[in-house]
């Protein structure tokens, strides 16, 4: 049968892996706009704050322990993960099940959303390093600045130095939730912008 897919992922539409992309975002609040702004190519996957460090955890911390009478269990975002994505890892890892072409990991523009894109970095660099020598693996980047009030005039920076003067409705982003669906389909979502 079809394997259990975790209560965080939204899954797509599409059930073509070469067209299909995943976008690992950090936080319920930002899940929340990118499900209205994804495509039907397009999947989230929801992860709760700071996930484990895959470059220090054993196998045990990651993915529990089949021992009996063992307590361990695993980490919940590590198991999520690859659940979502069907093709098993290190040296059980099949390309061929892999249900993504693309994944794209999407957190805040602030120093925690930065840390945690390297914590999901680890992830796959140590469990899935074929995906990231096969160029699968994105990171999207946010911008800190927008202005303007819909896809036909929006601006953006990094830098409240930057901002044009005279720019109008200019927000500063602390995090994906603070961005209107139309922003986050702008800047992140769509192929064309």
């Amino acid at each position: 049968g079809k394997a259990r897919m975790p209560e965080k992922l939204k899954d797509c539409i599409s059930n073509d892996p070469t067209k299909t992309e995943i976008f690992i975002v950090e936080g319920d609040s930002a899940g929340g706009h990118f499900k209205q702004a994804r495509e039907g190519f397009q999947a989230c996957l929801k992860l709760r704050g700071k996930i484990i460090n895959a470059a220090k955890a054993t196998q045990t911390q990651l993915f529990g322990s089949t021992k009996k009478g063992s307590e361990q269990d695993g980490n919940r975002e590590i198991k999520d993960l690859t659940a979502a994505l069907g093709c098993g890892v290190l040296d059980q890892y099949d390309e061929s099940k892999l249900r993504f072409s693309k994944l794209i990991i999407l957190t805040d523009a602030d120093p925690d959303g930065l840390q945690i894109n390297c914590l999901v970095l680890a992830v796959f660099i140590n469990l899935f390093p074929d995906m990231v020598k096969q160029g699968r693996v994105y990171v999207s980047l946010p911008p800190l600045w927008c202005w303007g009030t819909s896809a036909k005039d929006f601006g953006w920076c990094d830098s409240v130095d930057q901002i044009p003067a005279g720019a109008k409705n200019v927000t500063h982003f602390k995090g994906l939730g603070e961005m209107n669906t139309d922003q986050l389909d702008y800047f992140l979502v769509d192929k064309n912008t």
